[in-house]
């Protein structure tokens, strides 16, 4: 579920006790997805369904860590084949040398 990103955690109080909490807004969370909302009879989002939204981000989870998995080995591939050009270029010189050298006689 990549549009997660465009969601962001609120604080509030609820109406009825005036107890602080933490959230997500069911009208964004709607237009994310709206499998993780419950509706009311106008067919609007009223709640957000917190624990639907925790077995998204599970996979959204996994999903991310193969990627930085993915890139990992990605990145030591493109170092090694970096160290192994910089090795050859401190090499190439004398080589250009004696390729040159010989070209003169």
């Amino acid at each position: 579920m990549r549009n997660f990103r465009r969601l962001t955690a609120v604080t509030y109080r609820w109406e009825t006790t005036g107890t602080a909490a933490i959230g997500l807004i069911a009208q964004e969370v709607f237009k994310v997805e709206p499998k993780l909302t419950s509706r009311d009879e106008n067919n609007e989002a009223q709640s957000v369904k917190y624990d639907s939204v925790t077995l998204v981000l599970v996979n959204a989870v996994k999903e991310q860590q193969a990627q930085i998995e993915t890139l990992v080995s990605r990145l030591k591939t493109v170092e090694s084949e970096l160290s192994a050009l910089k090795k050859r270029k401190s090499v190439k010189p004398t080589a250009l040398r004696m390729k040159s050298s010989i070209r003169r006689r």
